[in-house]
């Protein structure tokens, strides 16, 4: 599964929707959705926000929707940078917030 798929199943946990529901108000069919969670379809930006409105995401589960969409389009060695990158600021942020409790 794509990190778009890995990151719909996660915000899917606990919603009372249903794939079929969300592709009905999106207008895509199922098996586009699936194609988008699988890789074998990459869905257009505007696809993606109608399935974030459908799914009435917080704003911190929209920008990890968001994240995994770019990563999917975006090259391999690029975005794997970029997820390093974060990792590392997320390690950074942490440690200045332990400096500050001190």
């Amino acid at each position: 599964m794509t990190k778009i798929g890995l990151a719909l199943e996660k915000v899917l946990v606990g919603k009372k929707i249903t794939q079929s529901e969300i592709c009905s108000k999106v207008g895509i069919t199922q098996g586009f959705f699936s194609g988008i969670k699988t890789g074998k379809k990459i869905g257009s930006e505007e696809t993606i926000q109608a399935i974030i409105d459908v799914l009435v995401l917080t704003k911190d589960e929209e920008s990890e929707v968001w994240k995994a969409w770019s990563y999917d389009r975006g090259h391999k060695e690029t975005m794997e940078y970029f997820f390093k990158l974060e990792q590392e600021n997320l390690k950074l942020k942490k440690i200045l917030k332990e400096i500050k409790d001190i």
